[in-house]
């Protein structure tokens, strides 16, 4: 897998590469949405923050009125941290779909969209 790949090359797992651009591309962010949206496990995310924050990379901030839940923010030195890599993988995707023509990265698009439909809900039927 190349984001794995990529991950192990600069010093990380694929788990907390993923968190990490997860938590850059959301303003409000907790560990419960992060699992909601990518269908990771309750503990693996928790790991991965816990990890992240003991690192100084990431601090955990209650939400008004919700104590149990805890926005997900970074440290300022989590920013120079995650900021590179992430880049690194936006800049990558997006170069890889430009060189894809038009009608490419509509069908692609639309393939993704009924497999990432159809996946959710087949892990639901469980």
């Amino acid at each position: 897998m190349i984001y794995d790949s990529y991950a192990r090359s600069v010093g990380i797992s694929y788990t907390t590469l993923f968190v990490l651009n997860f938590i850059s591309q959301y303003e409000v962010c907790t560990q419960k949405i992060i699992c909601e949206r990518t269908m990771l496990p309750k503990q693996t995310v928790n790991n991965v923050v816990k990890k992240l924050a003991e690192q100084g990379y990431l601090r955990l901030e209650e939400i008004l009125g919700n104590s149990k839940s805890k926005k997900i923010l970074f440290t300022e030195k989590g920013k120079e941290y995650a900021e590179p890599m992430i880049k690194h993988v936006q800049d990558a995707e997006d170069t890889a779909m430009a060189r894809l023509s038009e009608s490419h990265q509509e069908e692609l698009l639309c393939i993704m969209e009924l497999y990432d439909h159809a996946f959710r809900k087949a892990m639901n039927d469980k």
